[in-house]
């Protein structure tokens, strides 16, 4: 799902539609990216009701985990991004969040994302993760741990 304002907000695809890395890669390239603003608790919300719902193209087999990619602080009402993290994490959806951007950017939402983030089952530390757009392949692989790790809390 990829989100801006909320009439922006869409599924770009399903990654049961995607049979390889290759084809996930090109699903992520071919997104044209939305300069609309930052409706995060939107976003939450839709990926709550049309994603993680037990149904359609939620896979019942396989853990819920969010990644949860940002630039800005969310532009809708205050609060609801939080809001929004805590029932799917009370659903059992393990969200991480990443803040993207230059350190003095990430500063004005930081303390939002790790409201947002589930915990880590060990430290209680947010799974949370921060980086500038060039180096975001070099977070890359804890991402896929901390994804596939099943023993968050939230």
């Amino acid at each position: 799902m990829q989100f801006g304002k909320s009439s922006e907000t869409k599924i770009e695809f399903n990654l049961g539609e995607k049979e390889t890395l290759q084809e996930v890669n090109q699903g992520v390239q071919g997104m044209e990216y939305l300069n609309s603003g930052t409706s995060t608790g939107d976003a939450l919300r839709r990926s709550r009701e049309e994603i993680f719902n037990g149904e359609g193209i939620d896979r019942i087999d396989a853990p819920n985990v969010l990644l949860l990619f940002t630039d800005g602080q969310a532009t809708d009402k205050q609060g609801k991004q939080v809001e929004q993290a805590k029932k799917l994490k009370d659903d059992g959806v393990k969200v991480i969040t990443v803040g993207m951007g230059e350190r003095e950017t990430i500063d004005n939402f930081r303390e939002k994302l790790r409201e947002m983030a589930s915990r880590d089952s060990d430290s209680a530390a947010p799974l949370m993760f921060e980086t500038a757009f060039e180096y975001l392949d070099l977070i890359a692989n804890n991402l896929v741990e901390e994804a596939c790790d099943t023993s968050a809390a939230g």
